[in-house]
């Protein structure tokens, strides 16, 4: 009887303590992350787990409640698989899901957890995982299984956290918590079923551990990161209502004016779409498609063409079906001209290619100007300054990579790198 009343008080602790967490998970605000509806789910699981095994121990040795004994352990069976395989869903979380052994492991798993559970209803009537005698659970010859696979699901997780760079060294004594705690209660119930509410009290423990030193501390991070990529975009929008710029442009038309009156039309036109281009961005700070953003960087090249009539500008778009941030590529093509092809004695050439490979949407703009050392650029030079803005903004927005190449007398090649599988661009389809 003690050690049933013990099985029940960890149980209803767990639970309390779950059901304290799920509370203060509902109450922050931004649930959109997808660590986070994983972790929810983590402590979903966590709960009914819990709760399983709970009416096993207040109903065991009851013959009259049988069926709600045998229903009992059948859902800690079940819901054991489920909280292991969830809790690797949440450790990919820290690692790159793109990676094709991220997906294939996970989906792997997935097969499994869906396998063990087919099995355990398949061989009910034999009662081959466990069975009910006189109300009490009996363990059955494939009872090892069970245990053997949670067990190699935490030893997975154990290498991926010790092994992999992309965890932080201060999230994996937490993480790994979640590894040792059930661990060890496995291989005391493996001797000692009737303490199977110590192996679900371990796995609380942890979750609570994880929320309290990760799950919190990622999404101030990320409140964090959200106020830096909003800051990047203002000072970047900001940046593009240059007076010199709108002064020289107004001064072109003006003398086209005189000369040129369908020349000067079309300057015009160039120059209002350019400035609503511009404001236009004011209440956008998701990515557009890429043809409004080439359009965008058209007419501000149609104006500083006529300002540097040497400047050679060819297109090379072979796909423009995809998103990119706002103001990603006018702030590099105005870069190539004012650092790169305006320094050279005979204008040059800026070319804007855009192409797909498997993986990525690919944007290269490319220059044959006097180039520059980026390593040795000021770190608070504008050049360097804007540059980490849109880098920021692209990474953030669009999961993308911004790459620079650069020598010195012979030009500058700036790739753009926006991945297929982003999950902020499937959001917007």
């Amino acid at each position: 009887m003690a050690v049933i009343e013990l099985n029940i008080t960890l149980d209803a602790i767990s639970i309390l303590v779950l059901i304290a967490l799920l509370t203060t998970f509902f109450s922050e605000k931004k649930r959109r992350e997808k660590s986070s509806l994983t972790f929810f789910l983590l402590i979903s699981f966590a709960i009914l787990l819990s709760l399983s095994d709970l009416f096993c121990w207040f109903f065991e040795g009851k013959e009259e409640y049988s069926f709600l004994v045998w229903l009992s352990n059948f859902g800690t069976f079940v819901f054991s698989y489920l909280v292991s395989v969830i809790f690797t869903h949440y450790l990919a979380g820290f690692l790159n899901p793109s990676r094709e052994v991220i997906r294939l492991t996970l989906l792997g798993l997935d097969v499994s957890c869906a396998l063990m559970i087919l099995a355990l209803i398949v061989t009910a009537p034999f009662e081959l995982f466990f069975a009910i005698k006189d109300g009490c659970y009996v363990r059955g010859p494939l009872t090892a299984l069970t245990h053997l696979y949670d067990a190699t699901i935490i030893i997975i997780n154990t290498i991926v956290i010790t092994k992999t760079k992309q965890v932080e060294k201060r999230y994996k004594p937490v993480l790994l918590s979640y590894s040792f705690a059930p661990l060890a209660a496995l291989i005391l119930q493996s001797y000692f079923y009737q303490l199977s509410a110590l192996t679900f009290t371990s796995v609380m423990l942890s979750i609570l551990l994880i929320f309290l030193n990760i799950h919190i501390n990622r999404g101030r991070l990320l409140l964090q990161k959200e106020n830096e990529v909003h800051q990047a975009h203002t000072s970047l929008m900001l940046s593009q209502i240059q007076p010199h710029f709108m002064f020289n442009s107004l001064s072109i038309i003006s003398s086209l004016c005189t000369k040129d009156a369908e020349e000067a039309r079309i300057a015009v036109e160039d120059f209002a779409a350019y400035l609503r281009g511009n404001l236009d961005t004011l209440a956008v700070n998701t990515p557009v498609p890429f043809s409004q953003e080439l359009k965008h960087v058209q007419h501000y090249l149609s104006l500083e063409k006529r300002r540097f009539p040497d400047i050679i500008i060819k297109y090379d778009i072979k796909t423009e079906d995809f998103r990119i941030p706002t103001l990603a590529l006018q702030p590099l093509c105005e870069n190539a001209i004012r650092h790169g092809l305006c320094k050279m004695e005979h204008g040059g050439e800026l070319v804007i290619m855009s192409y797909e490979d498997p993986t990525f949407f690919n944007v290269v703009i490319k220059d044959n100007g006097v180039g520059f050392d980026f390593d040795k650029k000021a770190a608070g030079s504008p050049l360097h300054v804007g540059l980490d803005s849109i880098r920021l903004r692209i990474e953030k927005l669009s999961g993308g990579k911004l790459l620079v190449e650069s020598i010195p007398g012979t030009g500058t090649k700036i790739t753009i790198k926006i991945p297929k599988s982003s999950p902020a661009l499937q959001q917007l389809q």
